[in-house]
């Protein structure tokens, strides 16, 4: 809606410790509300689509809009020109949609925004997101830092007691996982009873903020244990996530979190925490000699099936607190 508003200038002069003002003259501005529109991140990227979605957070003076929809490219900066399916018409409708654009390449890195028309024919655009298409055939994969061997090492603390491992991925590495689903986790457990393993989830940046645990109830000791969560978590891209494991009481001079034989992906594939996760840090900065990434990996899938996403009954909540009261002196030590 265009509105007229009238603007007195005032210019004030400061001369020889007096104060001057004057009145120069008055001016009509148009004040013209235009059509807005966002791009969020996409979701369910596979080999050869993708689920696009948008916001209109504006429909310009006339409160309505001739078009809207998606425009995507791998070779140039998108346009109108290059609409990734049929437009959306006419609307008077403020908020989100949502398309499933097909017909796309595999393994091809995408940009893409989405873009309304005002009844002048003006063309607004959203930001700008890029996306990766998976290579042919790929519809799960584990996805992790290490070299999926376990050196005969673990890490333990001198006198036991209980720790946090966690592998992490920030938002860049989740784009073209955006949707999809953490059914399984696998690590390498390196000691048996009475030390007790739960694999945990966590959101956000350092610290993130736990969403889920479970107890793994019968691991396989010295060989890689794979667990179904019993509720699934759908990926948001935009936040990191961190997958890892609690180990609980284990005894002294022992060794239960497997590695591999580095060199360590500081700061991704060798998170630790002693305080339940509170503070994290690096394995090979708190201690440069453990220069290793855990054996821990998580099975991401876009497979058809059914999705339960966590949430408020979920318990995130640990259960009584089981670490060593006093760790100072409790060193972090590995098997060799």
């Amino acid at each position: 809606m265009k509105t007229k508003k009238t603007v007195t200038l005032l210019i004030i002069f400061f001369l020889s410790g007096l104060v001057s003002t004057y009145f120069i003259g008055c001016k009509k501005i148009d004040l013209v509300r235009l059509a807005g529109v966002l791009t969020d991140q996409p979701e369910n990227i596979s080999t050869n689509s993708v689920k696009a979605h948008g916001d209109i957070i504006d429909l310009g003076e006339n409160e309505r809009v001739v078009e809207y929809g998606f425009c995507l490219s791998f070779l140039h900066l998108p346009t109108i020109d290059d609409k990734a399916t049929p437009p959306f018409g006419e609307t008077s409708f403020l908020g989100k949609f949502s398309s499933n654009i097909s017909g796309l390449s595999s393994n091809k890195t995408y940009q893409m925004r989405a873009y309304v028309v005002d009844f002048s024919g003006e063309v607004y655009y959203g930001d700008i997101v890029g996306f990766t298409t998976l290579p042919s055939g790929t519809t799960s994969t584990w996805i992790h830092h290490d070299d999926g061997v376990n050196a005969d090492n673990g890490i333990g603390l001198t006198e036991g007691g209980s720790f946090d491992v966690a592998i992490r991925f920030e938002t860049q590495d989740l784009q073209q996982y955006n949707g999809y689903r953490v059914s399984k986790i696998r690590f390498f457990p390196m000691v048996g009873s009475t030390t007790k393993y739960y694999v945990t989830l966590y959101e956000g940046t350092n610290p993130p903020d736990l969403v889920y645990y479970e107890l793994v109830p019968n691991p396989s000791i010295d060989s890689w244990t794979e667990f179904e969560p019993s509720n699934v978590h759908v990926i948001n891209s935009s936040v990191e996530l961190w997958v890892g494991y609690w180990v609980v009481d284990h005894p002294a001079a022992t060794y239960p979190a497997g590695v591999d034989d580095g060199p360590a992906i500081t700061g991704f594939g060798d998170m630790f925490s002693t305080d339940e996760g509170d503070t994290w840090d690096a394995l090979s900065i708190l201690n440069p000699a453990l220069d290793f990434n855990w054996n821990l990996q998580v099975y991401v899938t876009n497979e058809k099936g059914e999705e339960i996403k966590i949430g408020k009954n979920t318990p995130t909540k640990r259960p009584d607190n089981h670490n060593a009261e006093n760790i100072k002196d409790n060193q972090i030590v590995s098997k060799k």
